[in-house]
């Protein structure tokens, strides 16, 4: 029988312990083709032209998922070979070269890698289709679909993967050099000395989470954010892997002392057994719990922005154009251009004076734009009259501040002082929003008709024209029409800026569709491919250990414990393994998630039970099926 043949027939032999790692594969090869194959998908690129470059996205998170998948594989392929140690010991004693040995190991890996990459490509190909029509959808696109399946993609696929592959497999033909038989034959009698509890290291560890907790808290304070969620990240994940290393052997230590339930049933044997292969389970478990940690994070901080700034779309833009120039003919002109579309109805339209100006509230200096309240009233009118306000006197004013829902600013019975003016005014009302259009205005104010005339002379003196259309779909036409119009008005004035001189409704809907569903479809992808891995990796561990642990089964069946008593031990201590890493990931992710959520007046619980309810379903299915596994291999 030639090496080749060795190696097929070991693959067909060991498919059942396989068949968890080539689905975990499988899953990364299909993501990994469907990002690329959205990337070089010329119908979604041309769509997006001038909007985003969804392209790179997918660029850099098929990157992500590359570099991810082959610490994965590597990780994975790594437990097998533990696993086989007696195996291999046995081919060196019947006389094999460890050169064609390797070769045996090299072939394995490579054959599993390929039949992954093969099944990953064709399921690929028949999900792109439904990816790109769930990518249109979520990012509102009107486009044809086209060719979904390219050669490039295909190409960049089996080119990235058998790269993994070979590398991996080089590793795996490298293994047999690394062991002296005797280590290979007693690898599974080799037993972990019963872990130390150290009191400090286990302080230390819940010391450093709480920090790294309170310097992501004030992150949002900072004058360095990203140094800021730097130490966050090196605090978390340092206190986390001393967490499992430490803590949670001094925590089983203290439960151990309470004689009458550890004495109950095969308690005892549950928690001996935890704290003898607990240096071994440390990593693992720290490593999950920061993947599912960053799994949810991300999950939640996509639903946050895209229920922000998709969800509450219309309330963030209320009107189909907002422009403010000084150029008094342009009002005509863009009522002009959208009667000249068949299918755009203009049911609102207000033309008034704003002035744009300094003042000082609370001693701070606040740019804002000021607006008499008699034209407030015609924007009110167009907002079906949202807002509820009396008829302001001399002295008065009423302040809408766009971030005022997610900080703590609150200017309600204020003063304002005028720049390069006597007048003063008080704040009577305070609306946690913006009036126009967001990034319009960040902060304005409604003044008596009468003070405004006093006071519109210490600023700039703007035409605020608003425009409702009835349906703000299909108006690229349109829409480019006018902001060419736009364009050219603004150039005559030097001081403009576009971003609080034109907002068009269309136009960000398209663009944050683009940049906030894509992030979803990202992030949706991503997290299958962390959660496939996640899950796999304490399957790998803990299905390596329960054939390590046949001969101690066996043991207490003869002593007297009965089938019934061990299938309940074993799925206990898979439930403490699992249960671990998935309460401290949680318990990361919503500290992660609080702050944006926050910010964004987003629920959290809402939030969370989003992203943990499938999270977790398929979590414990994991869970189940690592515990059935185990018992099957210590049964038989």
């Amino acid at each position: 029988m030639t090496i080749i043949n060795i190696a097929k027939q070991n693959v067909k032999g060991n498919i059942k312990n396989y068949i968890i790692y080539l689905m975990s594969i499988i899953i990364s090869v299909t993501i990994f083709f469907i990002f690329k194959s959205l990337e070089y998908n010329e119908s979604v690129n041309l769509a997006l032209e001038g909007s985003a470059k969804l392209s790179v996205g997918f660029n850099a998170a098929s990157m992500v998922l590359l570099f991810f998948s082959g610490l994965f594989i590597w990780y994975s392929n790594d437990f097998f070979l533990k696993k086989r140690k007696k195996e291999i010991g046995l081919y060196a004693i019947l006389g094999i070269e460890n050169k064609k040995i390797g070769k045996i190991l090299f072939l394995e890996t490579f054959f599993i890698g390929i039949i992954a990459l093969v099944v990953g490509i064709i399921l690929g190909s028949v999900l792109s289709r439904i990816s790109t029509l769930l990518l249109i959808k979520i990012i509102n696109l009107n486009v044809e679909l086209g060719q979904v399946i390219t050669i490039k993609a295909i190409m960049k696929t089996v080119i990235s993967f058998v790269a993994i592959f070979i590398i991996v497999s080089f590793i795996s033909g490298s293994t047999i050099y690394k062991f002296e038989l005797i280590d290979l034959f007693k690898a599974e009698n080799k037993r972990e000395i019963e872990p130390k509890a150290s009191y400090f290291k286990s302080i230390l560890s819940l010391v450093l989470i709480i920090s790294g907790y309170l310097v992501y808290l004030g992150a949002m304070k900072s004058p360095s954010l990203q140094i800021s969620i730097v130490l966050t990240l090196m605090l978390v994940v340092s206190g986390t892997f001393l967490f499992f290393s430490s803590f949670l052997i001094y925590l089983t230590k203290i439960k151990r002392k309470n004689e009458k339930k550890h004495y109950k049933g095969l308690n005892m044997i549950i928690t001996s057994k935890l704290l003898y292969r607990i240096k071994g389970n440390a990593k693992s478990l720290a490593l999950i719990s920061v993947l599912s940690a960053t799994t949810i994070t991300a999950m939640g901080i996509t639903i946050s922005y895209h229920n922000k700034f998709i969800g509450d779309f219309d309330e963030v833009y209320p009107y189909s154009y907002v422009v403010s120039t000084k150029d008094k003919s342009l009002n005509e002109g863009i009522l002009n251009t959208l009667s000249e579309e068949n299918n755009i109805e203009v049911i609102g339209n207000t033309n008034g004076e704003i002035t744009d100006l300094e003042v000082s509230i609370n001693g701070g200096k606040n740019f804002v734009k000021m607006i008499p309240q008699s034209y407030f009233y015609s924007i009110n009118k167009l907002r079906k009259n949202k807002y509820t306000m009396e008829k302001l006197n001399s002295g008065e004013c009423a302040y809408f501040y766009e971030y005022g829902e997610g900080s703590k600013r609150e200017y309600k019975f204020s003063t304002v002082d005028i720049k390069d003016s006597d007048i003063k005014l008080s704040i009577k009302e305070y609306y946690k929003e913006n009036l126009l259009n967001e990034h319009m205005s960040i902060e304005t104010m409604v003044v008596n008709d009468d003070d405004y005339n006093k006071i519109k002379s210490a600023g700039e003196i703007y035409n605020l024209n608003l425009y409702q259309i009835k349906s703000n779909n299909d108006l690229k036409v349109t829409d480019d029409k006018i902001e060419n119009m736009v364009d050219k008005s603004l150039l005559k004035d030097k001081n403009s800026n576009k971003m609080l001189s034109y907002s068009s409704y269309y136009k960000n809907l398209k663009e944050q569709s683009a940049s906030i569903g894509g992030m979803l479809f990202i992030g949706v992808f991503i997290g299958i491919v962390f959660l496939a891995a996640t899950g796999s990796i304490i399957f790998f561990k803990q299905i390596s250990e329960a054939t390590e642990e046949v001969n101690r089964y066996k043991t207490l069946r003869k002593i007297g414990v009965d089938d019934k008593d061990i299938k309940i031990s074993i799925y206990k201590e898979m439930l403490n393994v699992f249960l671990a890493p998935l309460f401290i990931g949680v318990f990361h992710s919503t500290i992660a998630i609080s702050l944006i959520s926050n910010a964004f007046n987003q629920n959290i619980i809402l939030i969370l039970i989003k992203v943990l309810t499938p999270y977790i379903l398929i979590y414990l299915g994991y869970y189940m099926l690592t515990a059935k596994n185990y018992y099957n291999i210590v049964n038989n």
